[in-house]
C-alpha cells in the first residue's frame, strides 16, 4: 500500500513539473526579429559610372543593437548585380551577380582612411538620420563592373539574422 501512495505522489508531481513546462513556452513567445536599417549613399538610381570598380556606401545598422556595438548590429554587406535569389537580371559575365561584400572582419574607424583601402563595417556615421549608432557606416570596393545598364541589389544582414534588401535601378556602366 506504501508503495502505492508514494507511486502516485511521485507522479502527480511530475504531471504538476511537466504541465508548467508546457505553458512557460507559449506565453514567452520571442519577439520577431526587426530587419535593419539601411541608407545607401552612392550609387543612387540612374546613376552613370565608367568601367571597373565603384565604391558602394551607406549606414545601416540593427534598431535594436547597443549604442556601443562597433558594427551597429550588422554582421554583412553584400552588393549583387541582378537579383541574388531569382537570378534575374543577373551578368552573364559573372554568375550569381556577386560583387563583393563588408564583413565584420573588416572594420575601421573613418570612411576617409587611405590604408588597407578595402570593404568596411563600422565606419563612422556622417549623419545619424537613419542610425542612431556612431559606426553605422559602411563601405564596398566592387569587382570590375562590365559596360551595361543594372540593377543593383545591396543585401544588409544583421547579427540578429534578419536581411534587409535595397534596389538600385538604371545604374548605368559605359566605356572609359
Amino acid at each position: 500500500m506504501k508503495g502505492i501512495i508514494s507511486r502516485m505522489a511521485i507522479g502527480s508531481a511530475v504531471v504538476a513539473a511537466l504541465s508548467t513546462l508546457l505553458v512557460v513556452p507559449a506565453s514567452a513567445a520571442p519577439a520577431p526579429l526587426k530587419a535593419p536599417k539601411v541608407d545607401v549613399a552612392q550609387p543612387t538610381a540612374n546613376a552613370y559610372f565608367r568601367r571597373g570598380t565603384i565604391w558602394v556606401n551607406g549606414v545601416a545598422c540593427d534598431p535594436d543593437a547597443p549604442l556601443t556595438d562597433p558594427t551597429a548590429g550588422i554582421s554583412k554587406v553584400s552588393i549583387f548585380l541582378g537579383d541574388r535569389d531569382t537570378t534575374e537580371a543577373v551578368p552573364f559575365f559573372r554568375p550569381g551577380g556577386y560583387f563583393g561584400a563588408a564583413t565584420i572582419a573588416g572594420t575601421a574607424a573613418d570612411f576617409s582612411s587611405t590604408g588597407a583601402i578595402n570593404s568596411r563595417l563600422g565606419l563612422g556615421t556622417p549623419v545619424l538620420n537613419t542610425c542612431r549608432q556612431s559606426l553605422s557606416g559602411w563601405r564596398v570596393l566592387t569587382s570590375a563592373i562590365r559596360k551595361g545598364t543594372w540593377t543593383m541589389n545591396v543585401y544588409v544582414q544583421g547579427k540578429n539574422g534578419a536581411e534587409t534588401k535595397v534596389t538600385i535601378p538604371g545604374l548605368r556602366i559605359d566605356k572609359p
